[in-house]
């Protein structure tokens, strides 16, 4: 058989398998879709809410757009559940598939259904974000529709000079004078046409411009919205109980030495969006897993496992802010899924409330054996529970206050020690490279040994500081030791803390403590 016709079979058959393929999971999305509408038809709005996640993994392992009447469907049942945290990471993942999308038409359909959603939750916020994106998608389409617009006139101008020459050559009494005529519209013809060209050129180049404009724009918005909650740190020595004695909760104290906060010492993060802290539930029992993901879920976005190793590997892979764990799993105790969090340097600054089966010392003994920050005896009171997380979280707030205050004494004479060693290692680290201007966080991760995004959400949870903020804080600290020490010019001085323009600097200085670098040399 000839190499060329064997050369056409397998292209044929690669395509009779694509196309296969492309029927399948199109059957299948079809069949899981349908499925959702005869479980609302229903009114099993739980069941449509179990199958609805379940669909939503697939298409992501199948890497599938989300569907704008899919979408809306899901959508309806998160409503009706009223799980808006599930609603809102579903709606997230769908402008994902927008972005990814290069066809316009498909990608405008999909931005229209995904504002829609947005509304109906009265997300007004990201409804005026999607609405910009759809904008400019819609801009594309019109200039795709406008450039095959002009090419038709290109071909008709052809035909048009086309009729025009074979009439001169009929014409032959005629010929110098149509000849000339010929030409001179054969030239206003290429003028017009010309003037077309360029003229869409133009506007291709406007009009990309201005969707890399956008482009910009969206990333940097996502950019500061993508920054993760804080979490509990892992120093905790103060134990305080609830009245009826069902719960052990741990928090920091403050440090008598640090003086109080100054209230002009700028925030320069503060202008971004938290998204929806993280909530890990580590539980066999389904019922109670439910019952309290519906406890977390107005301040958590909830993540629910049922085993020891699913409960290890995600709390080591995504960090969450807090932790719900069964004192008893299915081949393993959780008291020591509960140790090994607490005892691990990556996860040991979690929350974690431990739900145990016995009542009094018993209970709080098993809190003590894991290391958990509180407890409590199943079933749990509502009420109770949720003024307990809510303890957890002021609790993470306060130690974010009082490094506030650790950071203003730190190149003082009266540097308070810092217990925590995460970030003892951290401040040592920029303190040892201040004078670097190319000091970048990700450097401070490789020093400290973790990710990035580890090293980040870490941070984050213990100090209540993105990296580069802590970096920038840290250089205006020293800045004003130095200046109050009279250890240089400001201009010397900015170079010796890492900043390149010493009008930058100044201005810098400024905008943090509320004054000019002059009255500390004056």
């Amino acid at each position: 058989m000839p190499r060329s016709l064997l050369l056409v079979l397998a292209l044929f058959c690669s395509i009779a398998l694509s196309a296969q393929s492309s029927i399948a999971w199109r059957d299948s999305l079809f069949q899981k879709t349908k499925l959702l509408r005869e479980l609302v038809q229903e009114q099993n709005y739980e069941d449509a809410q179990i199958e609805a996640t379940a669909l939503r993994t697939w298409m992501k392992d199948k890497v599938i757009y989300f569907p704008p009447a899919t979408l809306g469907l899901v959508s309806g049942i998160y409503w009706h559940n009223k799980d808006r945290i599930s609603a809102m990471q579903m709606l997230a993942d769908a402008e994902q598939d927008a972005q990814r999308d290069k066809n316009p038409e498909t990608k405008s359909t999909l931005l229209a259904a995904i504002l829609k959603e947005h509304e109906r939750w009265g997300n007004e916020e990201r409804a005026t974000q999607v609405r910009q994106l759809f904008t400019n998608a819609q801009d594309t389409l019109n200039a795709r529709r406008l450039s095959i617009k002009t090419r038709h006139f290109e071909q008709k101008i052809d035909s048009l000079q086309q009729e025009l020459t074979a009439i001169t050559a009929v014409k032959s009494n005629t010929v110098t004078l149509d000849k000339y005529k010929a030409l001179g519209l054969g030239a206003a013809a290429a003028f017009v046409i010309l003037g077309l060209i360029v003229a869409q050129m133009s506007l291709n180049n406007r009009w990309k411009r201005k969707w890399e404009q956008r482009e910009t724009e969206w990333e940097l918005s996502t950019a500061g919205r993508t920054l993760p909650p804080p979490s509990e740190t892992p120093n905790a020595t103060v134990s305080t109980a609830t009245n009826t004695g069902t719960s052990v909760v741990s928090a920091t104290a403050a440090a008598n030495a640090i003086s109080a906060y100054e209230p002009n010492r700028r925030d320069y993060f503060s202008m971004y969006e938290k998204e929806p802290q993280v909530a890990l539930v580590v539980e066999p029992n389904r019922q109670i897993a439910i019952y309290v993901r519906s406890l977390l879920s107005s301040n958590f976005e909830v993540t629910t496992v049922d085993t020891a190793a699913e409960a290890l590997k995600m709390a080591h892979e995504t960090i969450p802010d807090l932790i719900v764990c069964d004192a008893h799993l299915n081949g393993q105790e959780g008291i020591d899924i509960v140790r090994q969090i607490k005892l691990s340097e990556r996860t040991n600054h979690i929350p974690v409330v431990l739900l145990s089966r016995h009542h009094g010392n018993d209970g709080r003994l098993d809190a003590l054996r894991a290391g958990a920050d509180a407890w409590f005896t199943r079933p749990m009171h509502s009420d109770e529970f949720n003024v307990t997380v809510r303890h957890l979280i002021d609790g993470q707030k306060s130690r974010h206050e009082d490094f506030a205050r650790l950071l203003q004494l730190y190149f003082t004479d009266a540097r308070p020690v810092i217990p925590n060693r995460f970030i003892a290692d951290t401040m040592a680290y920029i303190e040892s490279d201040l004078a670097n201007i190319d000091l970048m966080p990700d450097e401070i991760a490789r020093k400290m040994q973790m990710t990035n995004p580890l090293f980040v959400r870490k941070l984050r949870a213990l100090t209540g500081k993105e990296p580069a903020q802590l970096i920038r804080e840290l250089r205006l600290e020293k800045a004003r030791f130095l200046l109050e020490k009279r250890a240089g010019t400001p201009q010397a001085i900015s170079a010796m803390v890492g900043f390149s323009n010493p009008g930058q600097f100044s201005m810098a200085f400024k905008d943090y403590f509320g004054e000019n670098t002059m009255l500390l040399t004056a």
